[in-house]
């Protein structure tokens, strides 16, 4: 199950990095996405080398 971020949370958090909730959102989507990307990047040329499991 995945838990909700409420927006008061994104707000106070935003406030306490000094940034505006919308550029925390779109930070933290980007961190996830690059890094989601490098683990499908070693997936794939691990497997591309005879190496996957």
């Amino acid at each position: 199950m995945i838990k909700e971020v409420s927006v008061l949370n994104i707000d106070y958090l935003a406030k306490d990095m000094n940034m505006k909730p919308e550029a925390l959102i779109r930070e933290s989507v980007q961190t996830f996405l690059r890094r989601k990307l490098k683990i499908i990047e070693t997936e794939l040329c691990l497997g591309s080398n005879g190496i996957a499991a």
